[in-house]
């Protein structure tokens, strides 16, 4: 069942695995996010036991309403992709997710040698208050569609399995404690299957009729 990216994948997302790959797997996250802290080791099994056949791309999706570190990991990530470190500021990100401040990311960048007075500079510069909106260009800005997704979901206002057929969603991560509502969704749909099971989260695919 092929999926249909709002924005394709293209030179400006963070890639890992070939372009070639059988399955291209797109995380929209937070670094600050519980769930999305949950789904990191998941998604490491999960691309160490695909290899060359996964596509792994992280886009950012701070919720900064709920997570107020969220949007200043995101930027810290994005600096550092600029100069060539983007994953493994990406990693050390989720790392410190339980510590995560502005101190705790300067300490970060530091500890892969970069220049940490910098970042704080940048993002004095972005919460400038002349630019009460202004977020880093570099960050990735979705469609306002996502948005609404995440909003009619989350109050009721729409349910799982709309949103699941209309931005044909095939993968999913879920945690029992969680994602109780999903769970029962999937569950009675004969087309969801589970592929990989552990205490951090399940893994479930969807397979065509």
């Amino acid at each position: 069942m092929p999926s249909l990216l709002t924005v394709p994948v293209g030179p400006r997302d963070h890639t890992r695995g070939p372009e070639s790959a059988a399955v291209t797997l797109v995380e929209y996250g937070d670094y600050e996010c519980p769930q999305c802290g949950a789904a990191f080791p998941i998604l490491a099994r999960v691309a160490d036991t695909f290899g060359d056949r996964l596509r792994f791309v992280f886009r950012h999706f701070p919720l900064t309403n709920t997570h107020p570190n969220a949007q200043h990991a995101a930027e810290e990530a994005e600096w550092a992709s600029s100069r060539g470190v983007f994953w493994q500021m990406h990693d050390a990100l989720y790392g410190a997710q339980k510590s995560l401040s502005d101190r705790r990311m300067l300490e970060l960048a530091t500890a892969l040698g970069l220049p940490d007075a910098e970042l704080q500079a940048s993002w004095t510069e972005f919460s400038a208050p002349e630019f009460p909106l202004a977020v880093d260009p570099r960050i990735e800005i979705f469609p306002q569609e996502i948005w609404d997704d995440y909003f009619v979901v989350s109050t009721g206002r729409e349910g799982w399995q709309d949103v699941l057929n209309r931005w044909n969603v095939d993968a999913l991560i879920l945690h029992p404690d969680q994602d109780s509502g999903l769970l029962a969704v999937i569950g009675r749909d004969p087309t969801w299957r589970l592929v990989a099971d552990s205490d951090d989260g399940s893994v479930y695919v969807r397979t065509a009729q």
